[in-house]
């Protein structure tokens, strides 16, 4: 198993292990992924496709932390729901989530 089949599998198993989610981003970052960022404002804010596995295809969100510090622009939503596609897993609604995060950076770095 690679290192990122072993973040996805702890995730897979525990959706709210912020942690390793944070520790994912990081990993991502060292590799020049560009979804590093997406999937740590997803675990600062504690951000989560639902748990419930029918619900993937239309990745459905649950934000477990209302006290958080952190801020994700509306914006960022307005991007993951124009492209949204079926998914189906929680890897795929993570990811898809993350690069639109990356995609409303750039935006605003241009």
């Amino acid at each position: 198993m690679s290192e990122e089949e072993s973040f996805n599998f702890l995730l897979d198993t525990n959706i709210d292990d912020w942690t390793t989610r944070l520790v994912y981003a990081d990993w991502l970052e060292e590799h020049g992924d560009c979804r590093a960022e997406g999937y740590r404002a997803l675990g600062i804010n504690q951000y989560t496709p639902s748990k419930q596995e029918e619900y993937w295809g239309y990745a459905f969100w649950c934000h477990y932390n209302k006290g958080s510090s952190g801020y994700i622009p509306p914006d960022w939503w307005a991007i993951y729901y124009r492209k949204r596609k079926k998914m189906s897993n929680r890897r795929e609604a993570e990811d898809a989530a993350a690069l639109a995060y990356y995609e409303l950076m750039k935006k605003a770095t241009d």
